[in-house]
C-alpha cells in the first residue's frame, strides 16, 4: 500500500505541474492570440483547472495515505493541504471576474504562480522525499 500511494503521489504530483504550466499557455493563447475570451476559447482553461482541483484533492488523499502508512512527512501533507486551498481560490478568483469584481479577479494570475511553484516543489520533492522513506527490497 505504501508504495502504490508513494507512486501515485509522485505521478500525480508531476501531472498537477503539468496542468498547470498548460494553463499558462491556454490564457496565452487567448492575451497574444487572435482568440477573445469568449466560452470557447476559455473551455480548454477551464477544463484543465477543474482538473487541477480534482487532482489535488487525489493528491491530498495519497498523501495523507502515504503519511499514515509513513510514507510521507507532516509538512508535505502540508503543502499538498495548500496546493488544495489555492487551487480552490484560484476557481472563486477566476468567478470574481464574472461578478464583475476586477480587483480581486486580478489576483488569479498571482495565485496561478504560487501555483505553479508549489506543483513544481511538490513533484520535485516527491522524487527524494517519500522515495527516502520507501523501505528497500530485500534481495
Amino acid at each position: 500500500m505504501k508504495r502504490v500511494a508513494y507512486l501515485g503521489f509522485k505521478g500525480l504530483a508531476w501531472i498537477i505541474f503539468a496542468i498547470v504550466l498548460l494553463q499558462f499557455f491556454f490564457a496565452g493563447i487567448v492575451v497574444f492570440g487572435e482568440e477573445t475570451w469568449g466560452d470557447s476559447a476559455v473551455l480548454p482553461h477551464r477544463i484543465a483547472g477543474w482538473l487541477v482541483i480534482l487532482a489535488s484533492l487525489v493528491l491530498l488523499i495519497l498523501a495523507a495515505i502515504s503519511f499514515f502508512t509513513g510514507g510521507a512527512r507532516g509538512a508535505t501533507v502540508g503543502m499538498v493541504a495548500l496546493l488544495f486551498v489555492l487551487s480552490f481560490v484560484q476557481l472563486v478568483l477566476a468567478a470574481a471576474y464574472y461578478m464583475n469584481l476586477p480587483i480581486i479577479a486580478e489576483l488569479h494570475p498571482v495565485n496561478a504562480l504560487l501555483l505553479l511553484g508549489l506543483s513544481f516543489h511538490l513533484a520535485r520533492t516527491s522524487q527524494s522525499g517519500v522515495e527516502a522513506a520507501m523501505p528497500s527490497r530485500v534481495q
